[in-house]
């Protein structure tokens, strides 16, 4: 196998690692909104749930149309895995403030993934997926730490 061949195939396990980050934070996320059904949060986090489910699929399409297919392999004890653990417990609790900490957090850990992600892949077409999904990333980051500080800020 030549670099190139290395390389890409470097970038196709790290996409479907990203898309498995996205399939946890959807089934997460759709979790939460189920357990937070009747609140402020429940919306955003179906929101939140459609996107990443989005993205998986938008992502899976860019592997096909490469011609590579899922490899099945998953890092174990990944920490975006972790922190979608955590909300899932969270949701589960029914505890609020928890869901909402969980929720920055993961949403943090996602954010930092898709950095990481356009820096390797600079100058690649798919760094404008990549960046389309990020900005909708940022923007769920910023929405749950402005709902978590307003929750907070309500609690004293």
């Amino acid at each position: 196998m030549d670099g190139s061949q290395s390389l890409q195939q470097q970038i196709l396990a790290a996409v479907e690692s990203l898309i498995q980050d996205n399939v946890d934070s959807w089934k997460s996320f759709d979790e939460a909104a189920n357990a937070s059904a009747g609140s402020p949060m429940s919306a955003l986090f179906r929101e939140i749930a459609l996107s990443r489910f989005e993205n998986a699929a938008e992502l899976r399409g860019f592997i096909l149309s490469v011609g590579g297919g899922p490899n099945g392999r998953r890092s174990p004890g990944n920490v975006l895995h972790q922190w979608w653990q955590a909300l899932s417990a969270s949701a589960r609790r029914d505890n609020a403030r928890a869901m909402l900490s969980a929720a920055e957090l993961s949403e943090r850990a996602i954010e930092t993934a898709y950095e990481r992600m356009l820096e390797w892949t600079a100058g690649l077409p798919l760094a404008e997926l990549l960046r389309g999904q990020r900005q909708h990333v940022r923007r769920h980051h910023d929405e749950i730490r402005d709902l978590r500080e307003r929750s907070a800020a309500a609690m004293g």
